[in-house]
């Protein structure tokens, strides 16, 4: 079974770019929700990718006050370093700490946030996210975890890779809805560029795997995740 990276995103502590929204949208009228989560993710040929996120966000002083917190996996097989955040397009403050098997990411400081419509701008390198296997290799990546407590009015992953891979475009899979749904609520709008059908209800995601030719991409040494891990802020 493939493992399954569970990104949190949770609302204690919140969403540089405005990206396209659902039309329509009043914050004023509408619940704490996420308007639209944006991924993009760079594969890159020593195995590890870099993932810049813009995550448009409803605030409404309810549950979302300071901002957001990023809950990543880490362990021997994976590892993660926050290279900057944004808040609707400035520089914003945040700090790490080890929660459980994870590296949570505190979006924030003490300050409250205004209410209304924010965007945040999230970029960190993970080392970890590719399956190497025998016949072929593959990203398999959580885009938006499954631990929104949110409806999710869209969510979109571009996934870019070097020039040198040949991706097996027949095997690409796309899971939408809680933790181990098969269902597929996308549709490809540009190249390796999908974007989900339907809302996502709190606790469902959207999950990408493409798979590409063994030799374009490296499998990551130790001291890779070493690095990456030791990089921190």
């Amino acid at each position: 079974m493939k493992k399954f990276y569970s990104l949190l995103l949770a609302c204690c502590f919140i969403p540089a770019f405005a990206a396209i929204l659902p039309a329509q949208s009043n914050p004023q009228n509408d619940p704490e929700k996420i308007y639209l989560f944006d991924a993009d993710i760079s594969v890159h040929e020593n195995g590890s990718i870099t993932v810049t996120e813009n995550i448009t966000v409803n605030v409404k002083h309810q549950r979302i006050n300071r901002g957001i917190y990023r809950d990543i996996p880490v362990s021997l097989k994976e590892s993660v370093r926050p290279v900057s955040l944004q808040l609707d397009g400035q520089e914003h403050p945040f700090f790490t700490e080890r929660k459980d098997k994870n590296l949570r990411i505190n979006f924030g400081n003490d300050d409250y946030i205004s209410t209304g419509k924010h965007t945040y701008t999230f970029v960190y390198t993970f080392v970890g996210a590719i399956d190497f296997y025998r016949e072929h290799d593959e990203i398999y990546w959580n885009v938006t975890g499954n631990d929104w407590d949110f409806m999710i009015d869209k969510a979109r992953v571009r996934v870019r890779f070097p020039d040198s891979v040949h991706v097996l475009k027949s095997g690409i899979s796309l899971y939408t809805g809680p933790t181990g749904s098969k269902r597929n609520d996308t549709q490809e709008t540009a190249k390796f560029t999908y974007e989900t059908t339907r809302a996502l209800a709190p606790h469902e995601g959207l999950t990408v795997a493409i798979p590409f030719d063994k030799g374009a991409v490296q499998k990551p040494s130790v001291l890779e995740y070493v690095k990456n891990s030791l990089s921190l802020p």
